[in-house]
């Protein structure tokens, strides 16, 4: 664990998209300087910085040179690698560690983890050939899922099998190394959880929102989620479980499944905040993003608790017309930007305070903001 890094420092972040540039802002709030590094000279925290490198995250020449020019290294997503952190914590302190992020990036090395701590997961195989496939179906059965082993590529999508002629389509997915299948879980409701530890090894949940997806992107999260208290304690102990076991300071964040029984699944840990709850900026004594800040420089957290439930929306840059227009009507809604259009990350996110959370529902489907008529 790292010590106390005074405001005035400097602190470098691996990564310049849109929760980078969150980073940037809240960080720059409590009063430090932002350098990042990133391939986009144009990516949405560059406008934040004092300075940055251009450069690829695997370009370890380039991660330490950032390195010896900042008091602490920190980085935005599992895109980054955990054998260049490792070796950069040699010269510079990254207070989130190599640890968590090893754990996110490796998908059977995550599953592992997690079932050591008595974390329960989707039955699942490793899977290299074919043939492991169709040895693994007689577990698992269909339908199933097959994901490859590295969770930091966001560019290869999963493949469901919904039968034995599916399984002739994996020929991509193996021709990348090694995968992993898990199987289909019939699940009610999605939910994220969100969590940070500070320097004194104090664990906080900061969030813990239900999530919906549509084409692939997150479309709404809100708060409270839809299940039972029971349920939410066993969240609650899932997040406290893998923060108190897991060496690192920060952020991070647990995706799950909810049954209809209420059995809980953790479909993926990433290392740090999550989008689902940026509504935290509006709805929290700190948000994610301070939170995060505050924890990796050493600033102990305090205790947090909502003040409203919640509706959060993130929009992109073809909703511009719809969002305007929503500015104009709805003076109670918080509106936020992220200072860029780049069309596969979101532009912005819309938080709705309420008191009747099927009726702000009903209201967001009749603005049917994502489908342009």
């Amino acid at each position: 664990m790292s010590e106390w890094i005074t405001p005035g420092k400097t602190i470098g972040i691996i990564g310049g998209g849109k929760i980078a540039r969150q980073m940037a802002v809240a960080a720059r709030k409590l009063g430090y300087h932002i350098a990042i590094l990133d391939p986009r000279q144009d990516c949405p925290a560059a406008e934040l910085a004092e300075w940055m490198i251009q450069a690829e995250y695997l370009d370890e020449k380039a991660v330490m040179e950032l390195a010896f020019k900042c008091d602490a290294v920190v980085y935005e997503s599992e895109e980054a690698y955990a054998d260049v952190i490792e070796r950069v914590q040699r010269t510079v302190v990254v207070p989130q560690g190599e640890q968590l992020l090893s754990v996110a990036q490796d998908r059977t090395l995550q599953k592992a983890y997690l079932e050591s701590l008595s974390i329960n997961i989707a039955p699942f195989a490793t899977i290299v050939t074919k043939e492991d496939i169709k040895e693994a179906i007689s577990g698992i059965g269909f339908p199933c899922v097959l994901k490859p082993n590295q969770a930091d590529d966001k560019t290869i999508r999963p493949l469901v099998l919904q039968d034995e002629s599916d399984i002739e389509k994996s020929d991509a997915l193996l021709k990348r190394g090694t995968c992993v299948l898990e199987a289909w879980i019939p699940f009610e409701r999605e939910l994220c959880a969100v969590g940070a530890k500070d320097i004194n090894g104090k664990v906080i949940q900061l969030a813990l929102s239900e999530t919906v997806y549509k084409r692939s992107r997150l479309y709404q999260s809100f708060t409270p989620a839809r299940i039972q208290p029971e349920v939410a304690e066993e969240v609650e102990r899932i997040v406290t479980t893998f923060a108190e076991q897991t060496l690192f300071q920060g952020v991070f964040s647990v995706e799950l499944f909810v049954t209809s029984t209420g059995t809980l699944y953790v479909n993926g840990i990433l290392p740090s905040p999550h989008p689902s709850a940026d509504y935290t900026e509006s709805t929290l004594n700190l948000s994610q993003y301070e939170a995060h800040i505050r924890a990796v420089c050493g600033w102990p957290l305090p205790d947090t608790k909502a003040n409203t439930q919640t509706v959060m929306m993130p929009f992109y840059s073809e909703h511009f017309s719809k969002i305007n227009k929503q500015i104009q009507l709805k003076p109670e809604w918080k509106f936020a930007f992220h200072g860029h259009n780049q069309p596969d990350e979101p532009a912005g996110y819309v938080t709705i305070p309420t008191e009747n959370l099927p009726s702000t529902l009903d209201v967001l489907s009749d603005i049917n903001l994502w489908d342009e008529r």
